[in-house]
Formats: structure tokens, sequence, C-alpha cells
């Protein structure tokens, strides 16, 4: 697959708001492209998957870690389906994300009360009503209580 990027974006651009493409596609082949670069390798197939979904004229919240989530949020298409949602992930901005254990053990101490607070505001409002979810292997505990 080809990515299309406009001539004055170099593909290994950060992106920025206000970013602009010729077509949709293109936007979400650029972040795809970026997201395997600068996030976690599990974050492109989710965004692409949620996309999918989204282009089937369902709402997609995209719940993941405020260190994802603040990088996701500056490459999002105006007006997307998508609502990408940030929990803490009981890190400081400085410490070591790399230790994949060290976040692991991190997350299922921190993130499970914070995912079933998100869970229950958003089905307190009829639009924002969770009806599935989807999540990675990392993240099992949100299928737990």
């Amino acid at each position: 697959m080809e990515i299309h990027v406009p001539s004055n974006v170099p593909m290994e651009s950060t992106p920025f708001k206000g970013m602009e493409f010729e077509e949709d596609e293109n936007a979400y082949d650029f972040y795809n492209e970026y997201g395997r670069k600068a996030a976690q390798g599990h974050v492109a197939p989710l965004m692409k998957l949620s996309h999918q979904i989204a282009n089937q004229g369902i709402k997609v919240t995209f719940v993941s870690t405020e260190f994802i989530i603040a990088r996701l949020t500056t490459t999002m298409p105006v007006n997307s389906l998508i609502r990408l949602v940030s929990l803490p992930d009981g890190l400081e901005p400085g410490d070591d994300r790399t230790d994949a254990l060290k976040l692991i053990n991190i997350f299922q101490e921190v993130m499970p009360g914070h995912f079933k607070d998100l869970i229950e505001k958003s089905n307190e409002s009829y639009d924002d009503q969770i009806s599935c979810v989807i999540a990675g292997i990392s993240v099992v505990w949100a299928f737990e209580d």
C-alpha cells in the first residue's frame, strides 16, 4: 500500500493540529504509519479496526493511556465518530514505558477502577452508552468483574 502524504509534510513528521489531507483515507494511512512508528505496536491495528467500525456509522470510544491518547489526539480527523478517552496509567511523565512487565503490573493496579468508572459514567448518557468492548490482551482485566 502506498501512503499519500501532502508534499509539505514529510512521512517522518510528527502530526500537528490543523494538518490537512486531500482525503480521509490519506489521513488514516498517515495516522496508521505514524502509529506504527510513535505508538506501541498494538495501537495502529486497533485504531484501524476502530476506523472500520466508525465507517459503518457506529460510534467508537477508543480508550488507552494518557501517553498514547496524547499522541493520537493530534491525528484524528475532524468530526470523527471515534472518541479518544485516556485513562491514567500510574506512571510519571519521565518513567520508562519500554518495560512491558512493569507496565502490565502497574496497569493492572491502576486502570481497572478508572475503566469501570468510564463505563458507568458513559452508560448514564444515552448518546455515549458503550455496547461492546474490544481490548488487546495486555488489558485482559477489562473483562473481569
